[in-house]
């Protein structure tokens, strides 16, 4: 009896350990995205503000000699474009937070998953830096840990150190396949499988 408690207790701290370590994960992600969003707000203000600047010297000029027309239209014509440009940006501002909302779910409950069924866990290094840790990969040790790191510094994410070392191309494979579909469970699942490989 006292051996089940001190199991199930065991059991309750590991989890509780995973589940902090994933609440870091998620607050890296959370500060990722809204860096980015940040970074959009700003650039649709400042587009905003040389809006409102063109418009104001439209509005001057109308009340300007004849010889200045053709400098209020070409103005103008630069008032129209960067409203369009404008409503561009705040159109893929929207698309953006709503897919990136939308992906974060997905991300969540298939995490959930991997965690549960595939030994996954995850540890932030650092602020920009995330290390994916896999059991049950290598055929003859099912307890041994194997693992990548990845940046996440720049726009473009960046595979690190890997725990068997993979050759380069597979490497640089996994990493131009996440860059282009950004879905960061189909690239734990290239990873867990080029590991295995190694280890085979």
């Amino acid at each position: 009896m006292r051996s089940n408690i001190s199991t199930t207790k065991s059991q309750h701290v590991n989890k509780v350990k995973e589940l902090e370590k994933r609440v870091k994960s998620l607050q890296v992600e959370i500060t990722a995205t809204n860096e980015k969003v940040e970074k959009t707000e700003t650039l649709i203000t400042q587009s905003i503000r040389g809006l409102q600047t063109k418009q104001e010297k439209v509005d001057a000029l109308t009340n300007q000699s004849e010889s200045r027309k053709a400098a209020k239209v070409q103005l103008q014509k630069d008032v129209d474009s960067m409203r369009k440009e404008v409503g561009e940006l705040e159109e893929a501002f929207n698309n953006t937070h709503a897919a990136l909302g939308k992906q974060a779910s997905k991300d969540s409950e298939e995490l959930t998953k991997f965690e549960q069924y595939l030994g996954l866990r995850i540890e932030a290094v650092d602020i920009d830096l995330l290390k994916f840790k896999f059991v049950n990969v290598d055929p003859v040790d099912v307890d041994r840990e194997v693992w990548c790191e990845l940046s996440v510094a720049e726009q473009d994410y960046k595979i690190g150190l890997t725990n068997p070392s993979l050759p380069k191309d597979v490497v640089l494979r996994i990493q131009k396949e996440l860059n282009s579909h950004g879905e960061l469970v189909a690239f734990l699942q290239a990873m867990r499988q080029a590991l295995r490989v190694q280890l085979s």
